[in-house]
């Protein structure tokens, strides 16, 4: 479905932030000029440095800390006014890294940023991961699967060529919660990550006893860390044999379409401003009815999503993107109707009016 190699493998784990953790457990190991089994992080003989865009999720951040490679480490490389990574100060940060006497390992590409939706370059990021020898990841959690879109699968172009995915199905696929994945171009780094060097005897022993290595390597015990699972990609099977590929590609376009319908309704109105393009399925934007301060609009959007929170059936989010309070549309349901977003549209403003005129009382 995602065009990834067929010779790749893989895992089910629980959700986004699993599967970008044990990517990056991979990529870690498979790039370290040491032994990591054996000597670990503190037998590096260079500093360790990994290069995502602004727009990274917050679980990167952890889960480097947790790798034990330090969130000092965690470059955050900024965007453009299109939300994506800027390739050129990128490759400036890197260069920087490499005469200050560090080990450049990683560069990380966002799919679907969480604030914006946004999609990096992934053609230039791997053509850079390749030219400097560093493993690339891509964090896809939700946007890999514009890939079975009818419109926008053009964004995900060059995701095929990382040597490592996180993906979830929970999020853009409509299935329940605890069905993430991660997929490795490389099957025995990411086994070897996991298991080798330190099995259990039992384990060694079925090893000793199956020739053929490849229900050792397809073993999901063998491919994260836990050992004791649930039967997780039974759901995510069930749901794609009932269904089938083309109803997903007709609700992940169906998302899409609701999304620009929605950014369009807030482009022809004066009194609402997008605060971010449209890349995919998520809108950014807020009330500004104009001759106010960038201060006075964030506490008039601010009192907008209180007021909206307040109505449990409708669940918009709010976050902060360069600097700026925005109201953010999220759209990952498959029963959402365009007349909903009439609905969150004329909402916004009948708040955001109200709003202001309380606050010219004031």
């Amino acid at each position: 479905m995602l065009e990834y190699p067929k010779e790749a493998g893989g895992v089910i784990v629980s959700g986004g932030s699993e599967a970008n953790y044990t990517a990056l457990a991979v990529a870690r190991n498979a790039r370290a000029e040491v032994d990591m089994k054996s000597k670990g992080m503190q037998g590096v003989p260079r500093r360790m440095i990994v290069y995502v865009s602004d727009g990274g999720h917050h679980c990167l951040e952890r889960s480097i800390e947790l790798l034990g490679i330090g969130g000092k480490n965690l470059r955050w490389i900024p965007t453009d006014d299109d939300y994506k990574i800027k390739i050129d100060a990128l490759k400036d940060t890197i260069d920087r890294d490499r005469v200050a006497g560090y080990n450049p390992f990683c560069i990380i590409g966002c799919a679907g940023t969480v604030d914006t939706g946004a999609f990096d370059d992934f053609n230039a990021l791997a053509d850079l991961a390749a030219r400097e020898k560093m493993w690339f990841h891509v964090d896809a959690a939700f946007g890999e699967w514009v890939k079975i879109s009818k419109t926008h699968k053009h964004l995900a172009d060059g995701i095929e060529r990382a040597d490592s995915l996180a993906i979830d199905l929970h999020k853009w696929m409509y299935m329940p919660y605890g069905i993430g994945c991660t997929l490795v171009r490389d099957k025995l780094a990411h086994y070897t990550t996991f298991v080798y060097g330190h099995e259990a005897q039992y384990i060694k022993a079925a090893k000793d006893l199956n020739k053929d290595l490849s229900d050792i390597i397809y073993s999901a015990p063998s491919l994260s860390l836990p050992l004791s699972r649930n039967f997780s990609s039974l759901r995510p099977y069930m749901l794609l044999r009932a269904h089938g590929r083309e109803k997903y590609s007709r609700l992940i376009q169906q998302n899409i379409d609701q999304a620009l319908y929605l950014g369009d309704l807030i482009k022809r109105d004066a009194e609402m401003e997008l605060m971010a393009p449209v890349a995919s399925n998520v809108v950014c934007f807020r009330f500004n009815p104009g001759g106010l301060t960038e201060t006075e609009l964030d506490r008039l959007n601010k009192i907008i999503i209180d007021e909206i929170y307040k109505i449990r059936f409708w669940i918009i989010s709010d976050s902060i993107i360069k600097g700026r309070f925005t109201l953010r549309a999220a759209i990952t349901n498959h029963r959402s109707k365009r007349e909903d977003f009439d609905y969150i549209y004329n909402l916004v403003k009948e708040l955001g009016n109200k709003a202001l005129s309380d606050l010219m009382k004031k």
